[in-house]
C-alpha cells in the first residue's frame, strides 16, 4: 500500500479496489486499510460457497509489518480464512545458512483450515 491512489481507494472504496485488483492479490503493509477485511471476508465466503475450501485458497494474501489491536481483529473477523504465517526479518537461507531452500507457499495455498505456522528448521529441514 506505497500507491497513494490505491491507498486512497482502498480506504474510500474498499470493494471497487478488490474488483478492479483481482484475485490473487498481495497486499503489502494491510494494517494501513482495515477498510478491505470485511469486503474480503465477504469476497472469500462466497467464493468459498462457488467454488469450494480447498479452490478458494490462497485468493489474498496480507502482509503487516506490525501486530497491533487492528491486526488481531482482523485475525479474528477472518477465522477460518486465513493461514498465519510468522515470518522472520531474515529469510530462511540466512538463517539456517543453506542455499536452495523450498518456498513455503504451499503452506498458503494448501492449507484446509485457519492455522498458525512457525518454520523450525528441526521440524521442516535434516540439521
Amino acid at each position: 500500500m506505497d500507491d497513494s491512489l490505491d491507498l486512497a481507494l482502498a480506504k474510500n472504496d474498499p470493494k471497487s479496489f478488490l474488483e478492479i485488483h483481482s484475485y490473487p492479490l498481495i497486499i503489502d503493509e494491510a494494517q494501513r486499510v482495515p477498510e478491505l477485511f470485511p469486503e474480503i471476508e465477504a469476497i472469500v465466503n462466497r467464493s468459498r460457497l462457488e467454488r469450494g475450501n480447498k479452490e478458494s485458497n490462497g485468493m489474498y494474501i496480507l502482509s503487516v509489518s506490525c501486530q497491533n489491536k487492528l491486526v488481531n481483529d482482523a485475525k479474528e473477523s477472518l477465522s477460518g480464512r486465513v493461514c498465519i504465517l510468522d515470518m522472520n526479518n531474515l529469510s530462511l537461507n540466512e538463517i539456517l545458512k543453506m542455499d536452495n531452500l523450498p518456498f513455503y507457499v504451499d503452506l498458503i495455498t494448501n492449507s484446509n483450515r485457519a492455522n498458525r505456522y512457525t518454520i523450525n528448521k528441526h521440524r521442516h529441514f535434516n540439521t
